[in-house]
């Protein structure tokens, strides 16, 4: 069993979008219908865990733990893409040195 574990620094969460949209973009495609401070950061947060639910995809930087069960080869295929970062990897307990894992985010 292997468990990876993806924990951003604050350099890259500082410059990355971590929620699908903001509440002006909200206000603005409602047309001011809905102002700005009426959007509860809470909704958007819901609402971006709904889009992940539902394709199984993750859109934007969110840090996360993954328990996979492997099959003894040398790759491994996380939900999240793409990895920016990753803090470990545990192999049956043992923990792997990141020097020797590698990161591919080629799309096929």
């Amino acid at each position: 069993m292997a468990i990876l574990c993806s924990q951003l620094s604050g350099q890259s969460m500082a410059v990355m979008p971590s929620a699908y949209t903001t509440a002006a973009s909200v206000a603005a495609m409602t047309g001011g219908e809905v102002l700005a401070e009426a959007v509860m950061p809470d909704w958007i947060e819901a609402a971006s865990e709904e889009i992940d639910r539902r394709t199984g995809m993750v859109f934007c930087a969110k840090q996360f733990e993954e328990t996979l069960e492997g099959e003894g080869g040398d790759s491994v295929f996380l939900d999240a893409f793409p990895v920016i970062e990753i803090l470990s990897v545990e192999i049956d307990g043992e923990r792997i040195p990141l020097a020797d894992c590698a990161v591919s985010n080629a799309s096929a």
